[in-house]
């Protein structure tokens, strides 16, 4: 939790209330914390597991306070709308037909995201 602590206090420098943060909040919560970090220890951070520790006490603390997090991106294009509603049908029968948890349906939902994100790019 020493990152989720750290993270509110980057939020309050910044006169960010938590319910207004978005996902590149806490991209830039994560470069200041980096350059931080070079600042003490004198090089970077071995990244991987380091960010990756950053991010995972990050995300779970706003997993607490949002409802979704980190919340769906905005469609813009047909291609991304019709995923976008994939994802949605994909959850609802996740939810009616399976009686998931919603946390299950959460994580799938995402990876479904993720997955058609790439076919929509390609």
């Amino acid at each position: 939790m020493a990152a989720a602590r750290k993270f509110l206090v980057f939020l309050r420098k910044r006169n960010i209330a938590i319910s207004e943060t978005q996902p590149e909040t806490v991209d830039a919560y994560i470069t200041v914390a980096t350059r931080e970090y070079r600042r003490r220890a004198g090089h970077l951070p071995a990244y991987k597991r380091w960010s990756s520790s950053q991010l995972h006490g990050v995300n779970m603390f706003l997993r607490m306070v949002h409802v979704k997090w980190p919340p769906a991106r905005i469609a813009v294009t047909p291609a991304q709308l019709s995923a976008q509603g994939l994802c949605d049908e994909y959850a609802t029968s996740l939810i009616e037909m399976r009686g998931l948890a919603m946390e299950t349906v959460s994580d799938r939902q995402a990876e479904a995201g993720r997955f058609l994100a790439g076919w929509v790019s390609a």
